[in-house]
């Protein structure tokens, strides 16, 4: 029998020099100021449920006063985001659907994109992009990643303090945001 390559334990080496890696929102906050300048543009690109009024909250706040462009105002309405996985979502069963070959750039309005785009390049100062997607507003300038574990993902639908992408259904069954954010969501953001 052939031998397992899965890592049971994966891990990544975090070299011990001090400061490489930081923790808490004042830590976090000064380190990116410590790497960006003025005109720099700030992309914090987001796996789908991070909680992004922390960020604005904690994180922005300390920033300074900085304009800041929201990925999500970039997104199509709602309904059209359901019509566009709903042959992969297998409806109301609560356990049945289909993985697919979206991609993120499916749920998002080009038009859309080229005005945050034109609001990016004109700012007077610093910008912060901001929210899954934000990667498609601003493709250059400090690139942070805002990752977030599948469980933390599920424990907050269970609380329903986040909705699946593009949409607004923060009170839907959470056994249903979780097939769709499952079949869907996770696959787009990965």
């Amino acid at each position: 029998m052939k031998a397992s390559s899965y890592d049971k334990f994966p891990s990544i080496a975090v070299p011990a020099e001090p400061g490489v890696c930081v923790q808490g929102w004042d830590a976090i906050a000064q380190k990116l100021a410590e790497i960006s300048t003025a005109e720099q543009v700030l992309v914090i690109e987001c796996y789908t449920g991070v909680l992004l009024q922390d960020i604005r909250e904690h994180l922005l706040a300390r920033l300074g006063p900085i304009k800041v462009v929201m990925a999500a105002d970039a997104l199509y309405p709602p309904a059209r985001i359901d019509s566009l996985i709903e042959p992969y979502n297998g409806g109301d069963d609560p356990v049945f659907g289909r993985l697919n070959g979206l991609t993120l750039e499916q749920f998002f309005d080009p038009e859309k994109l080229d005005q945050l785009r034109r609001q990016v390049a004109s700012a007077d100062g610093p910008v912060i992009v901001l929210g899954t997607g934000a990667r498609l507003v601003c493709d250059n300038g400090l690139l942070v990643y805002a990752d977030l574990a599948r469980w933390e993902a599920q424990l907050r639908m269970r609380r329903n303090e986040i909705a699946n992408l593009g949409a607004d259904n923060h009170d839907e069954k959470w056994s249903l945001q979780y097939k769709r954010a499952y079949f869907t969501d996770w696959r787009v953001c990965d």
